[in-house]
């Protein structure tokens, strides 16, 4: 269950609804992080998630800066945010894994809360972390540009069958 002050869990009454309707398959997070927009993502690159993401059992949160996707009509099994409180998420009972830039705060966060970690590292001390992060076992690394579906649809298998 999400915990939000009183004064602000009514706002979020859909995403609770969302990540909690999953039912056993849980919930998938998808975030690079504040530095990486998601509309600046390139089409290709787009609509490879869009297409692994509709053949999941699971639900999928993924941040992007608006409510919609410009030229797309997403798969009812994704929901779009601005904003998610990610702490909330990763320490969710219906998480399944976190789809992660591997920013220095996020992969504490998630280690913390002992979710599956999917990297996808781009700058700075992304990659050190997420090495690290692979090195004890809490990440399936997945570099930026290997991204395709059958890459990402094998990365996603393995984190969500794979009880280690």
């Amino acid at each position: 269950m999400l915990h939000y002050s009183t004064n602000t869990f009514s706002k979020f009454q859909d995403l609770e609804d969302f990540v909690s309707g999953a039912g056993d398959a849980g919930f998938i997070y998808f975030s690079m992080g504040s530095a990486l927009r998601g509309d600046m993502m390139p089409a290709a690159k787009r609509k490879i998630f869009l297409k692994v993401f509709s053949q999941l059992k699971q639900r999928v949160l993924w941040k992007w800066e608006s409510e919609t996707m410009e030229g797309e009509v997403l798969p009812k099994n994704i929901k779009l945010s601005k904003w998610l409180p990610q702490q909330d998420l990763l320490g969710h009972p219906k998480i399944r894994a976190f789809i992660t830039h591997c920013g220095g705060g996020s992969t504490e966060e998630a280690i913390y809360h002992g979710t599956p970690l999917l990297g996808l590292p781009m700058f700075a001390d992304q990659t050190m972390n997420a090495q690290k992060a692979k090195r004890f076992g809490f990440l399936k690394l997945l570099e930026w540009n290997d991204v395709t579906e059958e890459a990402l649809e094998a990365s996603l298998k393995e984190l969500l069958e794979n009880p280690e």
